[in-house]
């Protein structure tokens, strides 16, 4: 009965607006094949290949505002991973997203079980035609970044709720996202 009157109810459980997070980016941190590193408060960003900054900005905003967003739901589905801290990677080209985990064809992908991260391809995250643009629509596919970020946010609940409500949380913030972090 208590799951009946929560779904009654779930269009109105994030009423109040989660506007996005101020995030700052220092210097990054290079490394081997050309990878920068940046953190924030709770994610570690790291860009392989000749990836623009303000991307990287754009993700650091989207992952602080959607953590802040899973806090604020009205169902306790915040929890993202303990052991390490998450990571955020967005790839300049297809060949190394796949090469690093992600399946063929996709634009996002999470890596959960001992991974904790997120893969971004930034062609797509940057350049994406979305056929059903409104005005409220991002110009680049934010909610696809959302959606994963959603489940990178669940992590340690993922093996205990079943795929349909992990994926139905992540379409819900997916949609509830109107563009630059704001929910």
């Amino acid at each position: 009965m208590s799951l009946i009157l929560i779904l009654a109810r779930f269009p109105a459980v994030l009423a109040q607006e989660v506007a996005p997070v101020v995030v700052t980016l220092g210097p990054a941190e290079s490394r081997e094949g050309g990878r920068r590193i940046w953190k924030t408060s709770h994610f570690e960003l790291e860009s392989i290949g000749q990836v623009p900054e303000s991307a990287v900005k754009r993700l650091a905003v989207l992952g602080e505002s959607t953590a802040a967003a899973l806090k604020a739901f009205a169902l306790p589905v915040a929890a993202p991973p303990t052991r390490e801290m998450p990571k955020i990677s967005i790839f300049a080209e297809g060949a190394a997203y796949e090469q690093a985990g992600a399946a063929k064809g996709s634009a996002g992908f999470y890596l959960g079980r001992g991974q904790a991260r997120v893969l971004i391809r930034a062609d797509y995250f940057l350049n994406a035609v979305v056929a059903h643009r409104t005005a409220r629509t991002p110009t680049v596919d934010e909610d696809l970044a959302v959606h994963e970020l959603v489940h990178l946010g669940m992590h340690e609940k993922m093996e205990r709720l079943p795929p349909w409500f992990i994926d139905g949380i992540a379409e819900y913030f997916a949609a509830a996202h109107s563009g630059g972090g704001r929910f």
